[in-house]
């Protein structure tokens, strides 16, 4: 089987790992195979599968890993190949204040370790369940630790249980020096108590993002959060530079 046919099926599965997926491919295909075959063919599948990320683009590897993730992120996919544009990028460290089960964490974690960026990434996490019929959790933590094991980024995230009011002091031992390059806030709605707590570690022109901005459904936190934003941007702390589907914004630090 060709590498350009296991991109292929890898492209297609939007829920698989990479790996995963060039391992699915080499069951199907090995049972066709005579017996004298497999293990040769097996072993050089194998190989093929743990070596996929690193022989396509990377602009495929985020646009496979942005489909990958699907599942476990409540962002557009169009934010997810943002946010790895934005830590490909960062030049600092990465501070994201509600990372859920971690669909986001993951991309920009994984878009850090291919830019060869060490700063630390860093999520702020409370825990607890989620009754979220699209994507319940009977275990946050537990979760968001299974999926960044099984991402490959579990050792490039450093987990911070609490509320973002309540661990400034961790952030900045954790941080360790660096300033925070791009800031991710998706938590409970307190926007401007976040950027007034983690100005003072944010570096100018920091990436921020925002989501829940906008929703076309009925959604109690979209209001507070916009309000929140404009008042921020009308103030001359952040800069829009734009707003994705599902209400996502994207700007910059200005303080």
């Amino acid at each position: 089987m060709s590498l350009h046919r296991i991109r292929e099926q890898a492209f297609r599965d939007k829920d698989t790992p990479f790996e995963q997926a060039a391992l699915d491919i080499e069951s199907s295909a090995l049972v066709r195979l005579p017996e004298a075959l497999r293990r040769r063919t097996g072993g050089l599948l194998r190989w093929c599968g743990r070596k996929l990320d690193d022989m396509l683009r990377p602009d495929m590897r985020a646009i496979l890993l942005a489909r990958s993730v699907s599942g476990i992120s409540m962002l557009h996919i169009d934010s997810r190949l943002a946010l790895d544009q934005c830590a490909t990028k960062c030049r600092g460290a990465i501070l994201e204040i509600g990372a859920f089960v971690g669909g986001g964490t993951i991309t920009m974690a994984s878009a850090m370790k291919r830019s060869g960026n060490e700063a630390p990434v860093l999520a702020i996490e409370v825990g607890g369940s989620s009754e979220n019929p699209l994507m319940p959790s009977n275990d946050i933590i537990r979760d968001l630790k299974s999926n960044l094991d099984r991402y490959g980024v579990v050792d490039r995230v450093t987990i911070i249980e609490g509320w973002s009011n309540e661990v400034l002091g961790d952030v900045e031992r954790l941080l360790a020096g660096h300033k925070i390059g791009l800031l991710v806030i998706d938590a409970d709605g307190e926007v401007i108590r976040d950027i007034c707590i983690y100005r003072k570690v944010l570096q100018r022109g920091a990436a921020i993002v925002i989501d829940d901005y906008a929703s076309n459904e009925p959604n109690i936190k979209s209001p507070v959060v916009r309000a929140a934003v404009e008042k921020l941007v009308s103030d001359g702390l952040l800069r829009k530079t734009k707003i994705l589907p599902w209400g996502t914004w994207f700007g910059t630090y200005r303080g």
